[in-house]
């Protein structure tokens, strides 16, 4: 599952339900597909998920709109995706590439617990 980083703060996207993001900011990421779930690191190093809601386009740049979800932890993140994958703040990173049974592993671990996908309080 990808990260990226957004110039928000926690407080900022608490109160928010979606975020621009422009595809310049992504570091070199490779281009986001509208439904892409992927998670966000804000200004305060806080992780939420979102994803992306719409693509907008101008003759320079993409702009993601993408819709928040709900707050999450390293750990949540590592067990989702299988694997512990290290992102340094701001510096150059590989795109992460999972295997097929990496995706189909990470799946069965969330229907064999689907109170993991409730968000807090509805649990």
């Amino acid at each position: 599952m990808q990260t990226i980083d957004v110039p928000a703060g926690t407080d900022h996207l608490d109160r928010a339900t979606h975020v621009r993001v422009d595809h310049a900011d992504l570091g070199g990421a490779a281009p986001l597909d509208a439904g892409q779930v992927l998670v966000l690191r804000d200004l305060d190093g806080k992780l939420r998920f979102a994803a992306v809601d719409r693509l907008e386009f101008s003759a320079t740049e993409t702009t993601y709109l993408l819709q928040l979800g709900h707050p999450t932890d390293a750990a949540t993140v590592a067990r989702i995706a299988g694997t512990v994958v290290p992102l340094p703040r701001r510096a150059a990173r590989e795109a992460a590439r999972y295997e097929v049974a990496d995706v189909v592993a990470a799946l069965r671990a969330l229907a064999a617990e689907p109170e993991r996908l409730l968000a807090p309080g509805h649990r």
